[in-house]
């Protein structure tokens, strides 16, 4: 399993993580875009990269991410793996993936929430995903808010649909519980920092 370290696009944090030989990095868009702090340079060489677009931090600071923008960024950077643009609306993510998908050369990789899994309208959307790409996400775990055995009926839904069809990366699901239970290809959190 491959586990990616976010929040890496600090550069205090890219440092700490080469100086300790990290192969996997998570970085965010709007954190290299949107903050002051990083200059809104690209920092990285030839590390193992899987970039987030951070609209879920944008979304909480009150800011809208543009998808034009997110694959401009994509392309000027040579992202080969990226994480769609959700947003609130799971009609404007799935045009947001396939405006990526379009307009990038990078794999972009759909999320699948556990609001998704909570709404019976879009319960079912992880079969579309599961069959339509090799890799996804899934997501809307992470922040505390949540509680175990909800998150783990979410992925034991998930697995029960997926079964071997696809890699899942598990965002913002580090917590060794889940690590042992689930088959995900990889994962990533900040609770390195």
């Amino acid at each position: 399993m491959k586990i990616y370290f976010a929040g890496s696009e600090n550069k205090t944090h890219y440092r700490e993580l080469k100086k300790h030989n990290v192969k996997y990095y998570l970085c965010s868009y709007w954190a290299i875009e949107g903050n002051k702090s990083t200059d809104g340079k690209w920092i990285f060489n030839n590390e193992d990269i899987m970039l987030d677009s951070g609209g879920f931090t944008a979304r909480i600071q009150g800011v809208k991410i543009d998808v034009k923008r997110y694959a401009k960024f994509i392309n000027k950077n040579d992202i080969e793996l990226a994480i769609n643009l959700d947003t609130n609306d799971v009609e404007e993510t799935l045009s947001n993936q396939k405006y990526l998908e379009k307009n990038t050369n990078s794999t972009i990789l759909p999320v699948y929430h556990l609001s998704d899994y909570n709404d019976k309208k879009y319960r079912d959307l992880i079969l579309k995903y599961s069959e339509e790409y090799p890799f996804i996400c899934v997501g809307g775990m992470a922040g505390g808010k949540n509680k175990r055995g909800d998150i783990q009926r979410f992925l034991d839904f998930v697995y029960s649909k997926i079964r071997t069809k696809c890699k899942v990366h598990g965002l913002g699901l580090t917590g060794v519980k889940f690590l042992h239970r689930y088959p995900l290809y990889s994962a990533d959190s900040t609770s390195w920092i």
